[in-house]
C-alpha cells in the first residue's frame, strides 16, 4: 500500500511533469531539503444581531398575505420598536445562526461584516387608518364651486341672457333697419346660448360632482403603512496573532484571500458551544484553518531555487519560468513556421506547444488558455507569444489551400456570371418576373457568390487543418484575411462588368 503524498512529493512530481516533454527530464528535478508543517491559524468570528426596518406605503387597503395586520399606526410603530428590542436582546437568534454556521463549509471563516438571514424572525407588520384629508370620503369640496355643482355662467353673468348675436344689441334687422331684430324681437337681448337661459354652467374643476379627488389617498379614502422586520446576524471576522506564521505562508494567503481558504486549500473547525441560549451574543466563537505549509529548496540542474507550497491544493508560488529557458529550442521552429517556414512539425515535439497546437485548434487562442495548463514554469510574455505564433504558424501552414479555394470560387463564380449574362437566361428571368423582382435577383446573386466563396474559403483552411492533424478536432475558424477580402471584391467586380456589358452601358 502507497502512502499518501506529502505536500513536498506532490509538488515534486508535478514540477516533474510539467518538465517531462518539455526540454527537461523529470530526474533534473532534485530536492535539496524542505522543511514541513501542519500550522492552526486561530481566529475568531464575532455575531451581532441587527433588525432592518424598511417601510413603505401606499393607498386603499392592505395588499398582500402573511400581513399581521393592526388597528392604526401608531400601534404599528410600538410593535415594530417592541419586536426590535426583544429581538437584540434575546438569545433566541444566537441557536439559528450557530446552526447555519455549522451547515456552512467554511463555517464562517474570512467573511468579514457577512449576514446571516434569520426567516423564521423576519415578519410584515401593517395598519391601514382613514385619510386625514378626506376623512374615508375619498374626495374633497370642490374649491371652485363649493360643492354646487355649477358656478355662474361666465358669458352672460348669470342673467341667462346675452346681447343680440345677430343685431349686436341695436333691436334693429340688419337687413331692413325699419323693422325689429327677428331674433331678439327690438329687445336688443337673446336667451344665453352658453347656460341655455339658466344662467349657469357645470363646474369645470370637478365637472358638476361637486367635489375633487382626494391628492393624499387617490380616491381611495384609506391610506396603508407596511414595515418589514428583517432581522438577521452580521459576521465580524478577525484573525489572532499571526506573527509566528511563515512570511511565505502569509503572502500566500494574502494573495488567496481569506474567503476562499476553506474551499478546498485548509480543514475549518468552528469551537460550537454546547448550549447557545447561555451564551452572550457578544461573546467570539473560535475558529481554526489547518493547512499544511512547506519551504521547499529545489535544484533544476545547476541552479537552485526555494519553493512555497501551500495549502491542501499545493498552490506554489516562488518559481522561476524555468520553462521559457528549456522551451528554446522547440521556440525558434515556432518562430520559424510563423513566418513561412517548415518548423511546426518540428515545434510540436514539445508537449507545451503541442497543447497550445490543440488549444488553437480547439478556438481557445488566449494566453491565459495555456496558461491553465501551465500555471507555473512559464512567464505571461512567453505564453503569449506563444500563441500569437501558433495563430501565425496555422494561417501560413493553410495559405495554399485557401489560395486555391479562392481560385477556383473566383473561376467557379466568373462561370456562373457568363452563363447568366452571355446566354439569353438573364432576359427569360426579366421577362417572368417583375421589375422590383428582378432588381433583387440581380444584388441577390453577387452577395450569394461572395458569401459562397468565404464559406469555402474558411472551409477549407479547416479541412486542411483536420487533414494535417487528424488525431485532434478542429472547432477553430480562421479569418479570409486580406487575400479572401480581395477575391470577394474580384467577384464583385466581375459580376459588375459582366452586368454592365448585359446592359449595354460597355462594349467588350
Amino acid at each position: 500500500m502507497n502512502e499518501p503524498l506529502t505536500l513536498t512529493n506532490k509538488t515534486l512530481e508535478r514540477l516533474r511533469h510539467i518538465a517531462d516533454g518539455n526540454g527537461l527530464e523529470p530526474n533534473d528535478i532534485h530536492l535539496i531539503e524542505s522543511e514541513e508543517k501542519d500550522y492552526v491559524i486561530e481566529g475568531k468570528i464575532r455575531l451581532e444581531p441587527q433588525c432592518d426596518i424598511e417601510p413603505r406605503h401606499y393607498f386603499g387597503p392592505v395588499k398582500g398575505k402573511d400581513r399581521r395586520v393592526l388597528p392604526h399606526f401608531a400601534a404599528m410603530s410600538e410593535e415594530v420598536n417592541r419586536q426590535k428590542e426583544n429581538f437584540l436582546k434575546s438569545k433566541s437568534w444566537l441557536a439559528p445562526v450557530i446552526k447555519e454556521l455549522q451547515n456552512e463549509p467554511g463555517h464562517g471563516w474570512g467573511l468579514q461584516d457577512g449576514k446571516i438571514p434569520l426567516p423564521d424572525l423576519t415578519c410584515v407588520l401593517a395598519a391601514t387608518e382613514n385619510c386625514p384629508a378626506c376623512g374615508n370620503a375619498g374626495g374633497l369640496t370642490c374649491t371652485q364651486c363649493q360643492g354646487q355643482t355649477v358656478v355662474i355662467c361666465p358669458h352672460c353673468r348669470g342673467q341667462g341672457q346675452e346681447e343680440c348675436y345677430n343685431c349686436f344689441g341695436r333691436g334693429e334687422d340688419p337687413v331692413n333697419p325699419q323693422k325689429p331684430c327677428p331674433i331678439c324681437l327690438g329687445t336688443r337681448f337673446a336667451p344665453c346660448r352658453y347656460c341655455k337661459s339658466t344662467g349657469k354652467l357645470p363646474c369645470p374643476s370637478c365637472q358638476g360632482r361637486g367635489n375633487t379627488t382626494c391628492k393624499e389617498c387617490k380616491g381611495t379614502g384609506r391610506i396603508t403603512q407596511e414595515v418589514a422586520i428583517n432581522c438577521h446576524a452580521k459576521i465580524h471576522f478577525q484573525i489572532l496573532s499571526a506573527s509566528s506564521l511563515p512570511s511565505g505562508l502569509l503572502r500566500s494567503m494574502d494573495r488567496l484571500g481569506m474567503a476562499k481558504l476553506p474551499k478546498g486549500h485548509a480543514d475549518i473547525s468552528l469551537q460550537f458551544p454546547e448550549n447557545p441560549e447561555e451564551e452572550k451574543p457578544q461573546d467570539a466563537l473560535s475558529i481554526q484553518a489547518h493547512l499544511p505549509y512547506a519551504d521547499i529548496k529545489v535544484r533544476l540542474k545547476n541552479k537552485a531555487f526555494q519553493i512555497a507550497a501551500f495549502g491542501k491544493r499545493g498552490l506554489l508560488s516562488g518559481i522561476p519560468p524555468f520553462l521559457d529557458e528549456s522551451l528554446k529550442p522547440w521556440l525558434e521552429h515556432l518562430e520559424q513556421a510563423a513566418l513561412g517556414g517548415p518548423g511546426l512539425d518540428a515545434a510540436i515535439e514539445s508537449r507545451l506547444i503541442r497543447d497550445a497546437l490543440k488549444l488553437e485548434l480547439d478556438g481557445k487562442r488566449q494566453a491565459n488558455d495555456l496558461r491553465r495548463l501551465y500555471p507555473v514554469g512559464l512567464s505571461p510574455k512567453t505564453a503569449q507569444s506563444i500563441m500569437r505564433r501558433m495563430e501565425q504558424a496555422l494561417r501560413r501552414k493553410t495559405l495554399r489551400t485557401r489560395v486555391a479555394a479562392a481560385v477556383l470560387c473566383f473561376l467557379a463564380s466568373s462561370l456562373v456570371f457568363a452563363g447568366l449574362f452571355f446566354t439569353p437566361l438573364h432576359d427569360e428571368i426579366a421577362k417572368a418576373v417583375s421589375p422590383s423582382l428582378l432588381m433583387a435577383i440581380d444584388v441577390l446573386v453577387p452577395a450569394a457568390a461572395a458569401g459562397f466563396c468565404r464559406i469555402v474559403i474558411i472551409r477549407s483552411a479547416r479541412w486542411a487543418l483536420q487533414r494535417h492533424y487528424p488525431g485532434i478536432p478542429v472547432k477553430m475558424s480562421q479569418k479570409i484575411g486580406k487575400m479572401g477580402y480581395g477575391v470577394l471584391g474580384a467577384v464583385l467586380a466581375v459580376y459588375g462588368l459582366f452586368y454592365a456589358f448585359a446592359s449595354g452601358k460597355i462594349a467588350f
